[in-house]
Protein backbone atom coordinates (compact mmCIF):
# COMPACT_ATOMS: atom_id res chain seq x y z
CA UNK A 1 0.00 0.00 0.00
CA UNK A 2 1.35 3.38 -1.04
CA UNK A 3 0.47 6.27 1.29
CA UNK A 4 1.38 9.85 0.56
CA UNK A 5 1.49 13.02 2.63
CA UNK A 6 1.79 16.08 0.43
CA UNK A 7 4.24 18.01 2.55
CA UNK A 8 6.33 17.99 5.69
CA UNK A 9 5.70 21.25 7.47
CA UNK A 10 7.69 23.06 10.16
CA UNK A 11 11.18 22.43 8.85
CA UNK A 12 13.64 25.09 7.70
CA UNK A 13 13.24 25.01 3.95
CA UNK A 14 11.79 22.09 2.04
CA UNK A 15 12.69 18.42 2.27
CA UNK A 16 11.50 15.11 0.90
CA UNK A 17 11.23 12.00 3.05
CA UNK A 18 10.41 8.50 1.83
CA UNK A 19 9.82 5.58 4.16
CA UNK A 20 9.24 2.01 2.97
CA UNK A 21 8.01 -0.39 5.64
CA UNK A 22 8.57 -3.97 4.50
CA UNK A 23 7.88 -7.29 6.16
CA UNK A 24 11.43 -7.63 7.47
CA UNK A 25 12.98 -4.16 7.41
CA UNK A 26 12.40 -0.44 7.23
CA UNK A 27 14.10 1.86 4.73
CA UNK A 28 14.06 5.65 5.12
CA UNK A 29 15.44 8.09 2.60
CA UNK A 30 15.75 11.87 2.67
CA UNK A 31 15.39 13.61 -0.69
CA UNK A 32 17.09 16.96 -1.33
CA UNK A 33 15.00 17.82 -4.33
CA UNK A 34 16.20 21.20 -5.58
CA UNK A 35 19.64 22.44 -6.59
CA UNK A 36 20.90 25.64 -4.93
CA UNK A 37 24.44 25.84 -6.22
CA UNK A 38 26.34 28.06 -3.79
CA UNK A 39 29.58 26.18 -4.39
CA UNK A 40 29.62 26.80 -8.17
CA UNK A 41 28.33 30.31 -7.46
CA UNK A 42 31.51 31.00 -5.46
CA UNK A 43 33.81 29.73 -8.20
CA UNK A 44 35.46 32.48 -10.24
CA UNK A 45 34.55 35.04 -7.56
CA UNK A 46 37.02 37.17 -5.64
CA UNK A 47 37.89 35.85 -2.19
CA UNK A 48 36.61 39.01 -0.49
CA UNK A 49 33.17 38.44 -2.04
CA UNK A 50 32.79 34.92 -0.63
CA UNK A 51 31.53 35.87 2.88
CA UNK A 52 28.77 38.06 1.43
CA UNK A 53 27.50 35.16 -0.67
CA UNK A 54 28.06 32.61 2.10
CA UNK A 55 25.97 34.54 4.64
CA UNK A 56 23.03 34.23 2.26
CA UNK A 57 23.13 30.44 2.16
CA UNK A 58 20.84 30.56 5.20
CA UNK A 59 18.90 33.36 6.84
CA UNK A 60 19.03 31.53 10.18
CA UNK A 61 22.69 30.44 10.29
CA UNK A 62 24.00 33.53 8.53
CA UNK A 63 26.54 34.43 11.23
CA UNK A 64 28.06 30.95 11.20
CA UNK A 65 28.30 30.80 7.41
CA UNK A 66 29.95 34.21 7.27
CA UNK A 67 32.41 33.30 10.03
CA UNK A 68 33.30 29.97 8.40
CA UNK A 69 33.85 31.74 5.09
CA UNK A 70 36.00 34.47 6.64
CA UNK A 71 37.97 31.91 8.64
CA UNK A 72 38.76 30.08 5.39
CA UNK A 73 40.10 33.32 3.89
CA UNK A 74 42.12 34.15 7.00
CA UNK A 75 43.50 30.61 7.09
CA UNK A 76 44.50 30.70 3.43
CA UNK A 77 46.15 34.13 3.60
CA UNK A 78 47.70 33.77 7.10
CA UNK A 79 45.72 36.68 8.52
CA UNK A 80 45.87 37.14 12.29
CA UNK A 81 42.78 38.31 14.19
CA UNK A 82 43.12 40.26 17.48
CA UNK A 83 42.00 38.30 20.54
CA UNK A 84 39.32 40.85 21.48
CA UNK A 85 37.84 40.67 17.98
CA UNK A 86 37.78 36.87 18.16
CA UNK A 87 35.89 37.06 21.46
CA UNK A 88 33.29 39.39 20.00
CA UNK A 89 32.89 37.13 16.96
CA UNK A 90 32.27 34.24 19.36
CA UNK A 91 29.56 36.28 21.07
CA UNK A 92 27.86 36.95 17.73
CA UNK A 93 27.98 33.25 16.81
CA UNK A 94 26.55 32.25 20.21
CA UNK A 95 23.74 34.77 19.84
CA UNK A 96 23.03 33.34 16.40
CA UNK A 97 22.90 29.89 17.95
CA UNK A 98 20.35 30.98 20.57
CA UNK A 99 18.02 32.69 18.11
CA UNK A 100 18.09 29.58 15.91
CA UNK A 101 17.37 27.24 18.84
CA UNK A 102 14.45 29.38 20.02
CA UNK A 103 13.04 29.64 16.51
CA UNK A 104 13.06 25.86 16.26
CA UNK A 105 11.44 25.47 19.67
CA UNK A 106 8.47 27.70 18.93
CA UNK A 107 7.80 27.54 15.19
CA UNK A 108 8.97 24.08 14.24
CA UNK A 109 8.37 21.60 17.05
CA UNK A 110 5.98 23.40 19.42
CA UNK A 111 2.68 22.45 17.76
CA UNK A 112 3.45 18.73 17.99
CA UNK A 113 5.54 18.63 21.17
CA UNK A 114 4.28 21.40 23.49
CA UNK A 115 0.79 20.05 22.95
CA UNK A 116 -1.63 22.28 24.87
CA UNK A 117 -3.18 25.56 23.82
CA UNK A 118 -2.03 27.12 27.08
CA UNK A 119 1.58 26.25 26.30
CA UNK A 120 1.33 27.77 22.83
CA UNK A 121 -0.65 30.82 23.87
CA UNK A 122 0.86 34.30 23.72
CA UNK A 123 -1.22 35.23 26.77
CA UNK A 124 0.22 34.65 30.22
CA UNK A 125 -1.58 32.70 32.96
CA UNK A 126 -1.53 33.48 36.69
CA UNK A 127 0.60 36.54 36.07
CA UNK A 128 3.36 34.51 34.38
CA UNK A 129 4.51 34.84 30.78
CA UNK A 130 3.51 32.01 28.46
CA UNK A 131 6.11 29.99 26.57
CA UNK A 132 5.36 31.80 23.32
CA UNK A 133 5.91 35.20 24.90
CA UNK A 134 9.20 34.10 26.42
CA UNK A 135 10.48 32.56 23.19
CA UNK A 136 9.56 35.57 21.07
CA UNK A 137 11.19 37.98 23.51
CA UNK A 138 14.28 35.80 23.93
CA UNK A 139 14.83 35.41 20.21
CA UNK A 140 14.37 39.14 19.73
CA UNK A 141 17.09 39.82 22.31
CA UNK A 142 19.48 37.35 20.65
CA UNK A 143 18.91 39.09 17.32
CA UNK A 144 19.62 42.47 18.93
CA UNK A 145 22.97 41.13 20.14
CA UNK A 146 23.80 40.01 16.59
CA UNK A 147 22.79 43.43 15.30
CA UNK A 148 24.95 45.30 17.83
CA UNK A 149 28.04 43.36 16.75
CA UNK A 150 27.37 42.59 13.10
CA UNK A 151 25.63 45.76 11.94
CA UNK A 152 22.33 44.04 11.29
CA UNK A 153 20.56 40.95 12.53
CA UNK A 154 20.38 39.16 9.16
CA UNK A 155 23.36 38.86 6.80
CA UNK A 156 26.18 40.52 8.80
CA UNK A 157 28.12 43.41 7.31
CA UNK A 158 30.77 44.34 9.90
CA UNK A 159 32.72 41.06 10.17
CA UNK A 160 35.59 41.07 7.69
CA UNK A 161 38.93 39.28 7.29
CA UNK A 162 41.16 40.53 10.08
CA UNK A 163 38.40 41.46 12.51
CA UNK A 164 35.71 44.10 12.02
CA UNK A 165 35.16 46.79 9.42
CA UNK A 166 34.16 49.35 12.07
CA UNK A 167 34.78 49.94 15.75
CA UNK A 168 32.53 48.42 18.39
CA UNK A 169 32.40 50.99 21.19
CA UNK A 170 32.01 50.42 24.92
CA UNK A 171 28.38 51.51 24.86
CA UNK A 172 27.61 48.73 22.39
CA UNK A 173 29.64 46.23 24.40
CA UNK A 174 27.82 47.23 27.58
CA UNK A 175 24.50 46.86 25.80
CA UNK A 176 25.45 43.35 24.66
CA UNK A 177 26.29 42.43 28.26
CA UNK A 178 22.92 43.68 29.53
CA UNK A 179 21.05 41.89 26.74
CA UNK A 180 22.89 38.63 27.44
CA UNK A 181 21.98 38.86 31.15
CA UNK A 182 18.33 39.41 30.30
CA UNK A 183 18.47 36.56 27.80
CA UNK A 184 19.85 34.22 30.46
CA UNK A 185 16.87 34.92 32.73
CA UNK A 186 14.39 34.35 29.91
CA UNK A 187 15.96 31.03 28.96
CA UNK A 188 15.77 29.91 32.59
CA UNK A 189 12.03 30.63 32.51
CA UNK A 190 11.62 28.81 29.19
CA UNK A 191 13.46 25.76 30.54
CA UNK A 192 11.30 25.70 33.67
CA UNK A 193 8.17 25.50 31.51
CA UNK A 194 9.36 23.29 28.66
CA UNK A 195 11.55 20.66 30.27
CA UNK A 196 8.69 18.84 32.11
CA UNK A 197 6.84 18.60 28.79
CA UNK A 198 9.92 17.15 27.13
CA UNK A 199 10.20 14.50 29.86
CA UNK A 200 6.72 13.27 28.90
CA UNK A 201 7.65 13.34 25.21
CA UNK A 202 10.74 11.26 25.95
CA UNK A 203 8.66 8.64 27.77
CA UNK A 204 6.30 8.49 24.80
CA UNK A 205 8.88 8.01 22.04
CA UNK A 206 12.32 7.65 23.59
CA UNK A 207 13.93 5.23 21.13
CA UNK A 208 17.66 5.17 21.91
CA UNK A 209 20.12 5.19 19.02
CA UNK A 210 23.74 5.13 20.17
CA UNK A 211 26.06 6.85 17.70
CA UNK A 212 29.37 8.61 17.53
CA UNK A 213 29.42 12.39 17.99
CA UNK A 214 31.46 14.97 16.09
CA UNK A 215 32.30 18.60 16.80
CA UNK A 216 35.00 21.13 15.96
CA UNK A 217 37.15 23.00 18.46
CA UNK A 218 39.95 25.48 17.72
CA UNK A 219 40.59 24.18 14.23
CA UNK A 220 40.39 20.48 15.07
CA UNK A 221 37.56 18.08 14.26
CA UNK A 222 36.98 15.59 17.06
CA UNK A 223 34.93 12.39 17.07
CA UNK A 224 33.89 10.63 20.27
CA UNK A 225 31.88 7.49 20.85
CA UNK A 226 28.63 7.25 22.78
CA UNK A 227 30.53 7.01 26.08
CA UNK A 228 32.54 10.17 25.43
CA UNK A 229 35.82 8.46 24.52
CA UNK A 230 37.77 10.17 21.73
CA UNK A 231 38.19 7.85 18.76
CA UNK A 232 39.45 10.24 16.08
CA UNK A 233 40.83 13.77 15.87
CA UNK A 234 42.27 15.68 12.92
CA UNK A 235 42.94 19.24 11.82
CA UNK A 236 40.38 21.01 9.63
CA UNK A 237 42.83 21.14 6.70
CA UNK A 238 42.96 17.32 6.79
CA UNK A 239 39.21 16.82 6.55
CA UNK A 240 39.30 15.34 3.03
CA UNK A 241 41.58 12.54 4.27
CA UNK A 242 39.09 11.59 6.96
CA UNK A 243 35.67 12.64 5.61
CA UNK A 244 34.27 11.36 2.34
CA UNK A 245 31.11 12.51 0.55
CA UNK A 246 28.95 10.22 -1.53
CA UNK A 247 26.07 11.13 -3.78
CA UNK A 248 22.58 10.19 -2.69
CA UNK A 249 20.32 7.92 -4.73
CA UNK A 250 17.93 10.74 -5.54
CA UNK A 251 18.16 14.53 -5.31
CA UNK A 252 21.08 16.92 -4.95
CA UNK A 253 22.32 16.20 -1.43
CA UNK A 254 25.54 14.47 -0.42
CA UNK A 255 26.12 12.15 2.51
CA UNK A 256 29.39 12.80 4.34
CA UNK A 257 30.89 9.84 6.16
CA UNK A 258 33.97 9.08 8.24
CA UNK A 259 36.30 6.91 6.20
CA UNK A 260 37.78 5.06 9.17
CA UNK A 261 34.64 4.55 11.26
CA UNK A 262 31.57 2.61 10.18
CA UNK A 263 29.11 3.75 12.82
CA UNK A 264 27.01 6.81 11.96
CA UNK A 265 27.66 10.05 13.79
CA UNK A 266 25.67 13.07 14.86
CA UNK A 267 26.52 16.75 14.95
CA UNK A 268 24.75 19.67 16.61
CA UNK A 269 23.60 20.46 20.15
CA UNK A 270 23.16 16.83 21.22
CA UNK A 271 26.61 15.97 19.88
CA UNK A 272 28.25 18.98 21.50
CA UNK A 273 26.79 18.22 24.92
CA UNK A 274 27.34 14.46 24.78
CA UNK A 275 30.90 14.66 23.43
CA UNK A 276 32.19 17.89 24.89
CA UNK A 277 30.80 17.93 28.41
CA UNK A 278 34.08 18.71 30.17
CA UNK A 279 34.90 21.60 27.85
CA UNK A 280 31.52 23.32 27.57
CA UNK A 281 30.87 23.55 31.31
CA UNK A 282 27.41 21.96 31.09
CA UNK A 283 27.83 20.22 34.47
CA UNK A 284 24.49 19.61 36.16
CA UNK A 285 22.61 21.08 33.19
CA UNK A 286 23.56 17.99 31.16
CA UNK A 287 24.59 15.46 33.75
CA UNK A 288 23.98 12.30 31.71
CA UNK A 289 24.55 11.55 28.04
CA UNK A 290 21.33 10.91 26.12
CA UNK A 291 21.02 9.26 22.72
CA UNK A 292 17.33 9.69 21.83
CA UNK A 293 16.59 12.14 19.02
CA UNK A 294 13.82 13.73 21.08
CA UNK A 295 16.49 14.98 23.52
CA UNK A 296 17.83 17.33 20.83
CA UNK A 297 15.19 19.82 21.98
CA UNK A 298 16.32 19.63 25.59
CA UNK A 299 19.90 20.03 24.36
CA UNK A 300 18.94 23.25 22.57
CA UNK A 301 17.55 24.73 25.78
CA UNK A 302 20.67 23.74 27.72
CA UNK A 303 22.92 25.14 24.99
CA UNK A 304 20.97 28.40 24.96
CA UNK A 305 21.52 28.78 28.71
CA UNK A 306 25.22 27.99 28.36
CA UNK A 307 25.51 30.38 25.42
CA UNK A 308 23.94 33.28 27.36
CA UNK A 309 26.34 32.70 30.27
CA UNK A 310 29.32 32.39 27.93
CA UNK A 311 28.38 35.64 26.18
CA UNK A 312 28.38 37.49 29.49
CA UNK A 313 31.74 35.94 30.38
CA UNK A 314 33.32 36.92 27.06
CA UNK A 315 31.97 40.47 27.13
CA UNK A 316 33.07 41.00 30.74
CA UNK A 317 36.67 40.59 29.60
CA UNK A 318 36.39 43.43 27.08
CA UNK A 319 37.56 46.62 28.81
CA UNK A 320 37.95 48.93 25.86
CA UNK A 321 36.58 49.67 22.41
CA UNK A 322 37.21 47.00 19.77
CA UNK A 323 38.87 48.96 16.98
CA UNK A 324 38.33 48.39 13.29
CA UNK A 325 40.93 45.94 11.99
CA UNK A 326 40.20 45.02 8.38
CA UNK A 327 43.17 43.20 6.86
CA UNK A 328 44.77 44.12 3.56
CA UNK A 329 44.36 41.03 1.41
CA UNK A 330 47.65 40.05 -0.21
CA UNK A 331 46.77 37.30 -2.64
CA UNK A 332 48.75 34.22 -3.51
CA UNK A 333 47.91 30.80 -4.84
CA UNK A 334 46.69 28.52 -2.07
CA UNK A 335 43.70 27.23 -0.12
CA UNK A 336 41.98 27.92 3.17
CA UNK A 337 39.73 26.09 5.60
CA UNK A 338 37.04 27.30 7.97
CA UNK A 339 35.44 25.11 10.66
CA UNK A 340 32.69 26.56 12.84
CA UNK A 341 30.08 25.15 15.20
CA UNK A 342 26.85 26.45 13.63
CA UNK A 343 23.51 26.08 15.46
CA UNK A 344 22.88 22.68 13.86
CA UNK A 345 26.46 21.43 14.12
CA UNK A 346 29.85 21.35 12.42
CA UNK A 347 30.13 23.57 9.34
CA UNK A 348 33.08 23.43 6.93
CA UNK A 349 34.10 25.92 4.24
CA UNK A 350 37.03 25.08 1.96
CA UNK A 351 38.27 27.41 -0.79
CA UNK A 352 41.06 26.94 -3.33
CA UNK A 353 42.21 30.16 -5.02
CA UNK A 354 44.77 31.41 -7.53
CA UNK A 355 47.43 34.13 -7.29
CA UNK A 356 44.85 36.80 -8.11
CA UNK A 357 42.55 35.80 -5.27
CA UNK A 358 40.01 34.14 -7.58
CA UNK A 359 38.25 31.09 -6.09
CA UNK A 360 38.80 28.05 -8.32
CA UNK A 361 37.16 25.48 -6.01
CA UNK A 362 34.70 25.76 -3.16
CA UNK A 363 33.39 22.99 -0.93
CA UNK A 364 30.86 23.59 1.83
CA UNK A 365 29.77 20.76 4.12
CA UNK A 366 26.77 21.70 6.25
CA UNK A 367 25.53 20.23 9.54
CA UNK A 368 22.36 18.91 7.91
CA UNK A 369 24.48 17.03 5.37
CA UNK A 370 26.47 15.47 8.21
CA UNK A 371 23.26 14.50 10.02
CA UNK A 372 21.29 13.20 7.01
CA UNK A 373 22.53 9.57 7.14
CA UNK A 374 21.86 9.27 10.87
CA UNK A 375 18.42 10.88 10.49
CA UNK A 376 17.53 8.06 8.12
CA UNK A 377 18.94 5.49 10.53
CA UNK A 378 17.03 7.05 13.44
CA UNK A 379 13.74 7.02 11.53
CA UNK A 380 14.30 3.37 10.63
CA UNK A 381 15.04 2.49 14.27
CA UNK A 382 11.95 4.32 15.52
CA UNK A 383 9.61 2.77 13.01
CA UNK A 384 11.04 -0.71 13.63
CA UNK A 385 9.72 -0.32 17.18
CA UNK A 386 6.26 0.56 15.78
CA UNK A 387 5.66 -2.25 13.28
CA UNK A 388 2.04 -3.29 13.32
CA UNK A 389 0.79 0.07 14.59
CA UNK A 390 -1.49 2.48 12.79
CA UNK A 391 -0.02 3.86 9.56
CA UNK A 392 -0.82 7.44 10.54
CA UNK A 393 1.14 6.96 13.77
CA UNK A 394 4.10 5.64 11.76
CA UNK A 395 4.03 8.69 9.49
CA UNK A 396 3.75 11.01 12.48
CA UNK A 397 6.75 9.41 14.17
CA UNK A 398 8.91 9.59 11.02
CA UNK A 399 8.23 13.32 10.67
CA UNK A 400 8.80 13.98 14.39
CA UNK A 401 12.22 12.31 14.27
CA UNK A 402 13.11 14.36 11.21
CA UNK A 403 12.13 17.58 12.99
CA UNK A 404 14.14 16.61 16.09
CA UNK A 405 17.33 17.24 14.11
CA UNK A 406 16.11 20.65 12.91
CA UNK A 407 17.26 20.07 9.31
CA UNK A 408 17.96 23.28 7.39
CA UNK A 409 17.38 22.70 3.68
CA UNK A 410 16.34 25.91 1.93
CA UNK A 411 14.89 25.43 -1.54
CA UNK A 412 13.85 21.77 -1.72
CA UNK A 413 10.50 19.97 -1.84
CA UNK A 414 8.03 18.98 0.88
CA UNK A 415 7.20 15.31 0.41
CA UNK A 416 6.65 12.24 2.58
CA UNK A 417 6.03 8.82 1.10
CA UNK A 418 5.23 5.87 3.34
CA UNK A 419 4.91 2.58 1.46
CA UNK A 420 3.61 -0.50 3.31
CA UNK A 421 4.42 -3.82 1.59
Amino acid sequence: MDLRVDEVTRVAGHIGLQVIVGKENVKARIVHSEFRGFEPLLRNRLLEEAPLYASRICGICQVSHMLASIEAIEDGLDIEVPLEARKLRDVANLAGRVQSHLLHLFLLIAPSSLKTEENLSTIGHNGKMAIAQLVIEGRGIAQKIVQEICGRSIHPVTIVPGGFSKSINMEQISNVSKLAGKLSNIIDAIGEKVEPILVDELKERGVCLRTNYMYTLEGSIIVKDSEGTEIESFRKEEYEKHIGEREVEEGYGTYPYLKAIELPFRVGPLARLNANEAENGSGALWANRRHESVTYTHARIVESKLAACRMMELVSGLKKEIGASPAELVFREGEGFGAIEAPRGTLLHHYVFNKDGIITKANIVTPTAFNSPVIERDIEENITHMLGKDVDKIKERAVKVLRDYDPCIPCATHLVNVVID
